[in-house]
């Protein structure tokens, strides 16, 4: 049986998070929120994927693609540690 798991919701009119649960492994959430990041020698204002502790992940112009990014990032984590890591004993 497993017991991972992953949710997501809208915080805000333009923050959204996302949580994930593996099997094995530890709990992540993944946030979106309007910010300004820099584009080479320009800064922009756009939407950030970041860590719950505020690590930038990525920076995306809309909205949609930032949350679209977070899922998949939080996909990719649960399907990472969705067998226990290790030697057999």
């Amino acid at each position: 049986m497993s017991a991972m798991t992953l949710m997501g919701e809208q915080t805000g009119v333009e923050s959204y998070e996302v949580t994930a649960t593996p099997d094995y492994g530890n709990r992540i959430r993944l946030k979106v929120a309007k910010g300004a990041y820099s584009a080479g020698y320009s800064n922009r204002t756009g939407y950030i994927v970041m860590t719950a502790n505020g690590g930038t992940i990525s920076a995306h112009r809309t909205f949609e693609r930032a949350v679209s990014e977070a899922i998949t990032r939080a996909k990719r984590y649960v399907a990472a540690y969705s067998k226990p890591r290790g030697r057999a004993a």
